[in-house]
């Protein structure tokens, strides 16, 4: 029952059972689950295991008596009710917090109880699990491609149980929880926990490519089972709001005030906490929610979501990155290291590598997030300077047939090489049109190009060359511009020397210049004082692009490559190329081997006589 079945949906569930399906029997279930649970045997993670197994059961049994399954499931909840008020006055404060967990106290005191944040734990799951099974059938697919709706939250059996628990314990706790993590609260803790707020030591052997130490349970020390189940419980509270706004409607928790009471949970003290603390953000609430938001609630749920997240984790990105360059100059891309650091001493180094790769993980986090806000793919894709098609064998022969859909030839294809492939989402379009996430997305994708990660300035690129291409000329001031145009060539420095990444920027900073950059003196100064330019080549590649007969694509790419190629960016054989310093040597003198006279025989009887005999 418990573990077979936690897996599957609610259909197979009912499928798998041997037996018809009655409410007495349900009843049975129910009520040695009851024995368990006053013998004591049962763990938290068994209980939340059981609850949605009850649950679901309880959903196919009594499919049309709603109010028989909430009275069902309030019995399973007994507990966690009854866990409640202790828990929301814990919450309620970071010291109040502090106090709950013992946090002030030595593990090996007599005080000290590990079972509080059991507590936090099996709250908390215990409200994901009842939610991930009710949207199996309460979410009703809308014309959208992935968006769900709720016919009416309210009649929803788990709703009366949820939401008092989410806004009294879940969205509190998340506030606090950051609080916990704050270098403010360190006063607060005992010696033991000064180091609560640091990165799991399996995580940081993971990140740094050692060997993963397992120990048991007893072995690990309590601080690390502290800091495994602190972050489970904040993953957890993200999950289960995303799932909230997908089970109950989106449109239902506009209505209650839900949108403002989330923004305030997670973005009150969000900057105080570690950067890479931000993924489960991304990864655990807002992916689910950009999937599943319908349409009309766009405006008044996910882009107030989405502005918050995009200026804080981009400030984030920004600062750390800047850091990172002001501490090792001479790198040129993300995979290499400064080797003059090396010397400084192990420990050091270490951290600062640390670092480097947890702000790595974070940026290629929010550059796939910008990518499904932003794009969808098409059937068309680019790949290795390539367009292939995929269709059906049917409309494949339409095509032969049909000579308008051979391809042309590259100096006729348009410059728009991203919108080919693929194309930007209807959401996408709709954040063009609001203020200030716009300026958010396009400081967003074209400051990732600046960044020492090669695959992040690669997404960044697709999505940045995709919203200059929808965006309207006019959307920006000839500053932005600029600002922009200078991204492009500082990412045309640091990941120069990857062709793929190479020509991509190079289109990008052409198209920024055939849309702006003639008209804008900034940009034809930026330009003109690159090495190797002046102002007669820069206008006379303006000529070019004036002339009556048009270059072509391939031509004016040429062009405007050498006008870049003082800064494009080289790989560190090149960079450092030395020419040889010697081209008088003497030649080396080879011996010549005599040939060899071969006496040639004619009589083939004497190849085989005995020499004894002759």
């Amino acid at each position: 029952l418990g573990v077979t079945s936690l897996s599957k949906d609610d259909s197979e569930i009912q499928d798998d059972m041997t037996t018809p399906l009655t409410k007495p029997f349900l009843q049975e279930l129910y009520k040695q689950y009851q024995t368990l649970v006053l013998s004591n045997v049962l763990s938290y993670s068994e209980k939340c295991a059981f609850t949605e197994a009850l649950f679901s059961l309880s959903r196919n049994l009594l499919k049309s008596d709603l109010q028989q399954q909430s009275a069902f499931l309030g019995e399973l909840l007994q507990e966690v009710k009854l866990l409640l008020p202790e828990v929301e006055k814990a919450v309620a404060s970071v010291e109040a917090l502090v106090d709950y967990l013992g946090l002030k106290t030595h593990p090996g005191d007599p005080t000290y109880d590990r079972k509080q944040r059991s507590h936090l734990w099996y709250i908390v799951h215990s409200t994901l699990v009842i939610l991930k099974r009710s949207a199996a059938r309460n979410a009703v697919p809308s014309e959208e491609e992935g968006s769900v709706v709720s016919p009416d939250p309210l009649q929803c059996p788990s709703y009366q149980h949820v939401m008092p628990t989410i806004a009294r314990v879940i969205l509190p706790l998340i506030d606090t929880l950051y609080q916990l993590w704050s270098v403010k609260t360190k006063p607060l803790l005992s010696q033991y926990f000064q180091k609560l707020s640091d990165l799991h030591c399996l995580e940081k052997d993971g990140i740094m490519g050692r060997s993963q130490q397992h120990h048991s349970e007893h072995e690990r020390e309590e601080i690390e089972c502290l800091q495994i189940n602190l972050n489970a419980i904040h993953d957890g509270c993200q999950q289960t709001i995303s799932r909230a706004y997908t089970v109950y409607g989106c449109q239902h928790m506009q209505k209650i005030g839900f949108v403002e009471a989330t923004v305030s949970a997670v973005f009150t003290h969000a900057t105080e906490i570690n950067s890479w603390r931000l993924k489960p953000l991304i990864r655990c609430f807002l992916l689910h929610l950009v999937n599943t938001c319908p349409e009309e609630c766009w405006d008044g749920v996910l882009i107030p979501i989405l502005t918050h997240t995009c200026h804080l984790i981009f400030t984030r990105l920004r600062d750390t990155w800047n850091i990172i360059a002001q501490r090792h100059p001479a790198v040129v891309t993300g995979e290499e290291k400064d080797l003059d650091c090396m010397g400084s001493g192990d420990t050091e180094v270490s951290q600062e590598v640390l670092e480097e790769q947890l702000v790595i993980a974070l940026s290629r986090e929010y550059a796939h997030l910008l990518e499904v806000v932003c794009i969808k793919r098409v059937s068309v894709s680019h790949s290795k300077g390539r367009h292939k098609q995929e269709r059906s064998e049917a409309v494949v022969e339409e095509d032969m047939e049909d000579c308008s859909l051979v391809a042309a030839p590259p100096e006729e294809q348009p410059a728009n090489r991203w919108s080919t492939y693929q194309t930007l989402t209807p959401l996408g379009v709709r954040l063009l049109e609001v203020n200030p996430l716009n300026e958010l997305l396009f400081i967003s994708a074209f400051g990732g190009l600046s960044w020492s990660d090669t695959q992040t300035a690669t997404k960044c690129t697709n999505i940045a060359g995709l919203l200059l291409e929808k965006a309207p000329v006019d959307s920006f001031s000839a500053e932005v511009y600029t600002q922009l145009f200078s991204q492009v060539l500082i990412g045309l420095q640091k990941h120069g020397m990857h062709d793929n990444n190479r020509n991509e920027l190079l289109h990008l900073a052409l198209m920024i210049y055939q849309t702006t950059g003639r008209r804008c003196p900034d940009i034809l100064n930026i330009l003109s004082q690159l090495p190797g330019n002046t102002s007669d080549k820069v206008q006379a590649f303006n000529t070019l692009l004036e002339q009556q007969k048009p270059p072509s694509v391939k031509q004016k790419r040429e062009k405007f490559k050498e006008l870049l190629s003082g800064i494009i960016g080289k790989h560190i054989g090149e960079a450092f190329k030395r020419p040889p310093a010697a081209f008088d040597l003497p030649e080396l003198a080879f011996k010549k081997k005599a040939k060899e006279s071969r006496e040639i025989v004619t009589d083939l009887a004497s190849l085989f006589q005995d020499p004894t005999e002759v």
